[in-house]
């Protein structure tokens, strides 16, 4: 009697194990992500019999002055890419009231799985017409300027200018979410490169930051406090900002990786209420499917080509336009079966 309740048992799970199988490999197979519909689809009218006179009278009459259109502009290898890649980009930034701090554009190519990310300074020069006040020019104050030139939207505008390439979705996240999502996979270990020790009593709240060199698990509050830090009391650092870029990519790839574990289901359920997309949840869930069984390892990590300069004794980072073309293309062609196979030719 045990045996055959447990074959049923059995032959029970395998059948709602295949159906669930079954029915997620039908949405995976149908659905159509967000940024990808309605793109190349037009609505055709049909035209009456007086349209179609009408049109001929108007096509007459501009043959006689027609004059020749401009050639139209040669497109760059990178638009080419662009148009042919099935990568999704997705801006993930955080903020703490009306400036955006860390910005990072996570690149997805869908086809062969690879992932590149890359960071933007929040001190890069962006001008957004309009604003004209101290410090509006750095991209980090998109977020929040007032009216219509500020906002998610627009600082995901502002940031697929400067590296060219379509940003199809934004993640927000705010400090208080770092902190408990960093508390509920029981924190990240780094390997602290030296001693940290920053002071600011005016910030609000104030900012107190102290961390010793050498390895160790950096949880809660003191995770965002290790993600901030820029430089010492007495002025030493790392090159500032583009220093503390490739701090925040190291950590936020080891809690990605933490996360993935036996908590994620955990972790997903705390960010509703510190994060804001214009994701949908049946997005989350295609795109998501993916991480499964995926190579953290081949995970390529840049950073926004340039180089800091002072404006009127303020510092701006600049981007130089060529080396980011040439960089958003170099990531681009990673994984084109075509262009590989061109390589492999040479």
């Amino acid at each position: 009697m045990v045996v055959k309740s447990l074959k049923i048992f059995c032959s029970v799970a395998l059948c709602l194990i295949l159906g669930f199988a079954s029915a997620f490999y039908a949405f995976k197979s149908s659905y159509v992500p967000t940024h990808l519909r309605d793109q190349g689809t037009k609505t055709e009218e049909i035209a009456s019999g007086e349209d179609v006179e009408k049109e001929k009278e108007t096509d007459k009459e501009a043959t006689e002055i027609e004059k020749p259109e401009p050639k139209p502009k040669e497109k760059t290898e990178l638009e080419k890419l662009v148009e042919k890649s099935k990568r999704v980009n997705v801006l993930v930034f955080g903020h703490d009231g009306a400036r955006a701090d860390t910005m990072m554009v996570v690149s997805y190519d869908t086809n062969s799985k690879l992932v590149d990310i890359i960071s933007v300074p929040r001190d890069t020069y962006y001008y957004s017409e309009g604003y004209d006040l101290a410090q509006q020019d750095k991209i980090n104050a998109v977020y929040g300027l007032r009216g219509e030139g500020g906002g998610s939207l627009k600082l995901k505008d502002a940031v697929s200018n400067v590296l060219d390439i379509p940003i199809h979705y934004y993640v927000k996240v705010n400090y208080k979410g770092v902190s408990a999502i960093v508390k509920t996979i029981g924190g990240v270990e780094v390997d602290v490169p030296f001693d940290m020790d920053y002071d600011d009593p005016w910030a609000k709240p104030e900012l107190h930051i102290h961390f010793e060199k050498g390895y160790q698990v950096i949880n809660g509050d003191d995770a965002v406090s290790y993600l901030r830090w820029r430089k010492n009391n007495d002025g030493t650092g790392d090159n500032g900002d583009i220093g503390r870029i490739g701090r925040q990519q190291k950590f936020v790839l080891a809690a990605i990786k933490k996360a993935i574990g036996f908590k994620l289901p955990k972790v997903i359920d705390l960010t509703y209420d510190y994060v804001r997309t214009d994701l949908t949840q049946e997005d989350a869930i295609y795109f998501g499917s993916d991480v499964v069984g995926f190579d953290f390892g081949d995970i390529k990590k840049y950073t926004l080509p340039g180089d800091v300069k002072n404006k009127k004794g303020i510092s701006y980072y600049y981007g130089d336009e060529d080396d980011v073309e040439s960089l958003m293309t170099t990531i681009y062609q990673r994984g084109n079966s075509e262009h590989v196979a061109q390589n492999d030719d040479d």
